[in-house]
């Protein structure tokens, strides 16, 4: 079944509107059963960074992901700095069709250990980049990116050796207009992705 990039946007807003966190205009819950039942695939693929790894299934992401998650901080906001759609023809990774992605920060004070990683007792900010895969009015697949290596730098254990530079909150749009709900000119798109593509390419002459 084809699925409109505006249809994808709609359905994915929808359930980031419905899972843990404060997306403006929606109301904050204390579990992710409802919102993955309503818009997930029931044989939906999750893959995440390990720990995590590989999930399938609403039970297997519920109780792998969410659940492990809202333990350690129960009072999670979600804040969306990028959201836009497009499709993919699966030449790297993840199943080829229409790809919606939502890039931000999950956001909560730490009360309890998450991932082996002790509690802190003071607020998290976990950088997200989730992307999801849309066919037939749900979501089929999720890859789920996680700044674990900076939530362990915020509870105080240095895995890498330590930056150069300052850490801090990596930034949204200056103009604030990365949420993009609605219809976009295609040929954008097409033109924004040769000049990614010309980038990696110049960062790969480096190595």
């Amino acid at each position: 079944m084809n699925t409109t990039l505006a249809g994808a946007k709609s359905l994915v807003w929808s359930a980031l509107s419905a899972l843990p966190g404060n997306t403006p205009g929606s109301p904050t819950v204390a579990s992710a059963t409802a919102a993955l039942t309503q818009y997930f695939d029931p044989q939906c693929e999750f893959h995440g960074f390990h720990p995590i790894n590989q999930l399938r299934g609403i039970a297997e992401i519920d109780t792998g992901f969410w659940q492990s998650l809202l333990h350690a901080m129960p009072n999670l906001e979600r804040r969306i700095d990028l959201f836009f759609a497009g499709e993919f023809d699966g030449h790297i990774c993840g199943g080829a069709g229409t790809w919606v992605t939502a890039t931000g920060y999950l956001v909560g004070t730490m009360v309890q250990d998450w991932l082996g990683i002790p509690a802190t007792g003071d607020t998290i900010y976990l950088r997200i980049g989730e992307f999801y895969r849309v066919d037939s009015g749900k979501i089929v697949e999720a890859r789920v990116l996680l700044d674990l290596v900076d939530v362990m730098r915020q509870a105080g254990y240095l895995v890498v050796p330590a930056s150069n530079g300052l850490d801090l909150l990596v930034p949204g749009p200056q103009t604030r207009d990365g949420v993009l709900l609605e219809d976009q000119d295609p040929q954008i798109g097409v033109h924004t992705m040769k000049i990614l593509h010309r980038m990696m390419g110049g960062l790969e002459s480096f190595n």
